[in-house]
C-alpha cells in the first residue's frame, strides 16, 4: 500500500510543483525576449523609433500637443540653416524686403514653454524667404552645407503651422528633429517574441555606458542617412560606428 501524505506535505509538494513551473515559465519568456539597440549619428534613428511607436498605438491630440514646441525649433531651425547656407554661399535674397526678413529670422528664439506660439511676423518672414527665387539656387547646392531631408517639409508649411493654437498632425511629429538625451525603450508582442527596442543617445555609446545599461542585448541596428552621401554624412557615420565597435 502506498503511503498517505499529510496535509503539510501534500502543502508543500504542490508549492514545490508551482515554483518548478514558474521558473520553467519565466525561462521561456526570457528566451523569447529580444533585446534590440537602434545607435545612429544624425541618421533618422529616432524618426524610425517613433515610427514604431505610432504603429503600435497611434497618436493621441494630447501626444501630438507635445510635439509642437519640437516643430516649432525644427521650422526655425530650418529657415536659419538656409539664411546660414546663403551667407556660406555669397548669396543674397533677390526680393529686397527678405534681407530684412533674414535678419529677423537668425535673431528668432523659440521658448520652452508649452504654451508659446509662433509669431505672426516670424510666420511672413519665412513664408516670404522661403519664396524668394534665390532659394532655388542655395538648394541646388545642398553637397556644400548640412541640410536634413525635412527643411522642404516644414518650411513650405510654416503658414499651417503658424497658426493659433496650431496641433501638429502625426507626419509633423515624425518629421520634427527630437533630440535624443537618454535612453528610450518601447516594447511590442510579434507572435510569441517579445520585442524591446531601445532608442540609443550617442553620448551613452561614446561614454561606454551601452554595456552597463543594456546587458543581454540580442541585436544591434546601425542606422545610417544615405541622403548625406553627398554631405560627409556617411563618412562620420562610418567613423561613429567604429567609434561604437571599440566600446
Amino acid at each position: 500500500m502506498g503511503l498517505c501524505l499529510s496535509a503539510e506535505e501534500k502543502e508543500s509538494k504542490l508549492r514545490s510543483y508551482q515554483i518548478d513551473k514558474q521558473i520553467e515559465e519565466d525561462s521561456k519568456r526570457f528566451n523569447k525576449k529580444i533585446k534590440v539597440l537602434l545607435p545612429g549619428n544624425e541618421s533618422g534613428k529616432s524618426t524610425i523609433f517613433k515610427q514604431i511607436k505610432i504603429h503600435q498605438n497611434g497618436n493621441t491630440k494630447d501626444g501630438l500637443v507635445q510635439y509642437r514646441i519640437a516643430v516649432y525649433n525644427t521650422l526655425v531651425d530650418s529657415a536659419q540653416t538656409i539664411v546660414y547656407a546663403m551667407r556660406k554661399l555669397r548669396m543674397e535674397p533677390q526680393r529686397l524686403e527678405n534681407k530684412d526678413f533674414a535678419e529677423k529670422i537668425l535673431d528668432y528664439y523659440v521658448e520652452s514653454d508649452p504654451s508659446f506660439q509662433l509669431s505672426s511676423e516670424i510666420v511672413e518672414a519665412i513664408d516670404s524667404l522661403w519664396h524668394d527665387p534665390i532659394i532655388s539656387e542655395v538648394m541646388e547646392k545642398q553637397n556644400h552645407f548640412y541640410l536634413i531631408d525635412s527643411v522642404p517639409y516644414f518650411l513650405a508649411a510654416v503658414k499651417r503651422i503658424g497658426v493659433p493654437g496650431y496641433i501638429p498632425n502625426e507626419l509633423d511629429s515624425l518629421l520634427a528633429r527630437t533630440e535624443t538625451t537618454g535612453p528610450s525603450e518601447t516594447r511590442f508582442d510579434m507572435g510569441q517574441l517579445s520585442i524591446h527596442i531601445f532608442d540609443v543617445d550617442n553620448r551613452s555609446v561614446l561614454k561606454r555606458r551601452i554595456r552597463y545599461h543594456y546587458e543581454d542585448v540580442t541585436s544591434i541596428i546601425f542606422c545610417v542617412a544615405l541622403s548625406e552621401y553627398d554631405q560627409n554624412g556617411l563618412a562620420e557615420s562610418l567613423l561613429f560606428f567604429e567609434h561604437k565597435q571599440s566600446c
